[in-house]
């Protein structure tokens, strides 16, 4: 009787963590990105909006990776889109790409490719 109570006790813990799981998963297929580069005060930035066609409010954090011509990772910029209501649009500028190491800005020209990340949480 013992044993059926403890492995019954487990089977909830085990089933409440996975219904957890649910609320507090990522929601970036919800959310469209559109982007753009653009100049901005010597250095690049990324620009464009984001709608949320998810069910609840959610809170959206950008990261990109920029890229030269010959392939090479040289910096990252992010934004990051708070409250974004279902059904929602909300335009975002990143903050300025920046070298990796020395931390200068660099200008658009330099980047010939760029890749996002994006992460949706629900508020």
């Amino acid at each position: 009787m013992r044993r059926a109570l403890v492995r019954l006790g487990l089977c909830l813990v085990l089933l409440g963590t996975i219904g957890a799981c649910g609320r507090w998963r990522d929601h970036d297929d919800d959310v469209v990105v559109t982007q753009e580069l653009a100049t901005l005060q010597n250095g690049c930035v990324v620009r464009g909006t984001v709608r949320n066609d998810g069910d609840h409010t959610v809170r959206v954090f950008l990261s990109w990776r920029a890229f030269d011509r010959d392939d090479d990772f040289i910096g990252t910029a992010e934004a990051e889109v708070d409250d974004l209501p279902r059904d929602g649009t909300r335009s975002y500028e990143s903050s300025r790409f920046r070298e990796v190491f020395d931390r200068d800005l660099i200008r658009c020209d330099r980047i010939t490719r760029i890749r996002r990340s994006t992460t949706a949480v629900r508020d």
